[in-house]
């Protein structure tokens, strides 16, 4: 096991945009590192020359670190005088071979006509034995383990083999070449999880070193890289989100990165000797999952060599649909939200809430929530000024895109508390929230008393309301309630000669519930229950009533003279 610390300081300096931290010189003051393990010496004929790494095994609960530890061994092995096959071609040939073969990887029947494809005749295998992350207070420890077997393709036995233990503790870096490289370009990228990083890559270097070199080897004579880094562990990344990354290799060269097969020679500057970093942009229409970011960099002799980032990255610029049926239902110092849930979006990340003032611009986010229902209770603050808010919806994903907006729904600022109502109304006016009545209350002809979705108005005994003008409502989502305030009767509502239009209404405990005498308008979706008598309808108007449940009522509804 080896523990592995920094002594001395860094500083920044900015290169077009980027931050990298360029190592000071660091004194090595003897670190807390266990020695080193020794291996037997493996004869120099029994090496191969040209070798495929095969997909590490993964021991543990961590679904990515197999992939991450195999690609960062790979960006070291590359470096020595093997002829290495690309992993995206070991990749192909692999899934290839398992389409006709259910054999063990390491067994001589599955890795002589593997290797006769990809021109091989050597093969790592790998295996992450365990992964390990803790944090106790100011103490933090990340370690990792992973053996690697060198294979004879033709026999199946094992060349050598190597294990190795890499432990990083209260965030301790490593002073090898590999660990000074990611050191220069740790916050070039600014990355969440650079101790990761770092560690998988402090592994990579540990089991190449170990390796011995083949008699007669020439490798590529390819220029070196060091280190690479991205963003690309905070995927997927959405419509205008930026992909960066950065290499440190030889100096004077010319570099380019791809994204799998799907975005070819992106390409990268070199900011400060050996350090060249790229970006991509995501556009309309791209989408990938689990593509490689791979890195070519040319030498000043004409020479390449490749390198992968550890982790894969995914592309989605598809935003999902607008939710839509937005409803809205007005309390009392709040305004209850709800719309149909997206069932069809499997990276949905949650709801975004706008709000407004006004019902066509101005909105605003206010708040991201994962079902499909919200309380505005900040609605409150503004309720003495009697306002509408409006609201829209944005359905969000995992890749950072948003919908288009939903429909708009309008909801009342309703006041809390009770508000008493009374006498003459002498001009049009909208009630809303909670009221109690007294009295008999009158609309005069020419006055129109509106009513907002959820108002409620409790009737004192013997409490009445006279409309000659017009009393309407239009709130079937959120009824509105014409109750008794206690366990007597109250007068009910009497419109002589004047219109009436309400739709949605809950009506209860009145002597008599509606008396439409020479009405005109309409009466629909409304329940009347509990009166002496629930409608009645009289004289010559032509009020049109319609889907009403009038039930529990001494007399339901009775008709006398009436056109209706």
């Amino acid at each position: 096991m080896i523990a592995l610390f920094v002594a001395g300081s860094a500083h920044a300096a900015d290169h077009g945009g980027f931050d990298f931290m360029e190592p000071a010189a660091v004194q090595p003051t003897n670190p807390s590192k266990s020695a080193a393990p020794t291996y037997p010496a493996v004869p120099a004929a029994a090496l191969p020359h040209s070798v495929a790494i095969l997909p590490f095994e993964n021991a543990t609960s961590d679904p990515g670190i197999a992939e991450e530890v195999r690609r960062a061994f790979y960006n070291q092995f590359s470096s020595k005088t093997y002829s290495d096959i690309e992993l995206s071609a070991v990749d192909d040939g692999v899934m290839a071979q398992d389409r006709i073969s259910t054999l063990p990887r390491n067994s001589a029947a599955y890795l002589q006509p593997l290797c006769q494809t990809l021109g091989c005749d050597g093969v790592i295998t790998g295996r992450v034995l365990d992964f390990r992350k803790m944090y106790a207070g100011v103490y933090s420890e990340l370690a990792v383990t992973a053996e690697i077997k060198l294979i004879n393709p033709q026999t199946g036995a094992e060349i050598l083999t190597r294990r190795e233990d890499i432990t990083f503790r209260e965030g301790g870096l490593s002073l090898s070449p590999i660990g000074l490289a990611m050191t220069a370009m740790s916050a070039a990228l600014n990355l969440r999880d650079i101790q990761r990083v770092r560690l998988v890559s402090e592994l990579g270097y540990t089991f190449a070193k170990s390796i011995p070199e083949p008699v007669g080897g020439v490798g590529r004579g390819g220029p070196r890289i060091q280190g690479i880094l991205s963003n690309a562990a905070e995927s997927p990344f959405g419509l205008g989100k930026v992909i960066n990354i950065a290499m440190q290799g030889d100096s004077q060269g010319a570099a380019v990165f791809d994204i799998g097969h799907y975005r070819r020679a992106l390409p990268m500057q070199e900011k400060s000797p050996g350090v060249y970093v790229g970006e991509y942009r995501v556009q309309d229409g791209d989408a990938i999952r689990q593509a490689p970011l791979i890195v070519t960099l040319r030498g000043r002799n004409g020479l390449v060599s490749n390198g992968y980032d550890t982790h894969p990255v995914n592309l989605d610029s598809q935003p999902p649909p607008p939710p839509e049926r937005l409803g809205s239902q007005s309390r009392p110092g709040q305004i209850r939200l709800n719309w149909e849930a997206l069932k069809q979006v499997s990276d949905l990340a949650g709801y975004q809430v706008l709000r407004s003032k006004q019902p066509l611009s101005g909105f605003a986010p206010i708040g991201v929530v994962q079902t499909p229902e919200f309380i505005d209770q900040e609605a409150d603050q503004e309720a003495g000024k009697e306002a509408y808010r409006y609201y829209r919806i944005v359905a969000l994903d995992h890749a950072g895109n948003a919908s288009e907006p939903g429909p708009i729904a309008r909801g009342r600022v309703m006041p809390s508390g009770e508000q008493m109502l009374s006498g003459r109304i002498e001009a049009d006016r909208e009630l809303l929230g909670h009221l109690r009545v007294s009295g008999e209350v009158q609309v005069p002809a020419g006055v129109t008393l509106q009513l907002a979705p959820g108002a409620r108005l409790s009737f004192e005994p013997a409490a009445s309301l006279l409309v000659q003008g017009g009393l309407t409502a239009d709130s079937r989502d959120e009824p509105v309630q014409f109750v008794a305030s206690g366990s007597e009767a109250w007068g009910g509502i009497r419109v002589e000669g004047g219109n009436i239009g309400l739709r949605g209404f809950n009506l209860s405990g009145a002597s008599t519930g509606i008396h439409l005498n020479q009405a005109q308008g309409v009466l629909e979706g409304g329940q009347i229950r509990k009166c002496g008598t629930g409608l009645l309808i009289s004289g010559t108007g032509s009020a049109s009533v319609h889907d009403l449940r009038i039930s529990e009522n001494r007399i339901g509804a009775r008709l006398e003279r009436s056109n209706a």
